[in-house]
């Protein structure tokens, strides 16, 4: 590998690391904080 690949690989992990962090944070908050948005009622 060169090292264009591997920065490439590096960049695409850390896109997918933070799109799980965010999904999970989703999944674990707290349904009240859901009544901050009467939009989505």
């Amino acid at each position: 590998m060169n090292v264009k690949e591997i920065l490439a690989s590096q960049m695409f992990c850390q896109n997918v690391n933070s799109v799980l962090l965010s999904f999970v944070q989703l999944l674990l908050r707290p349904a009240k904080n859901l009544d901050k948005f009467p939009e989505n009622q």
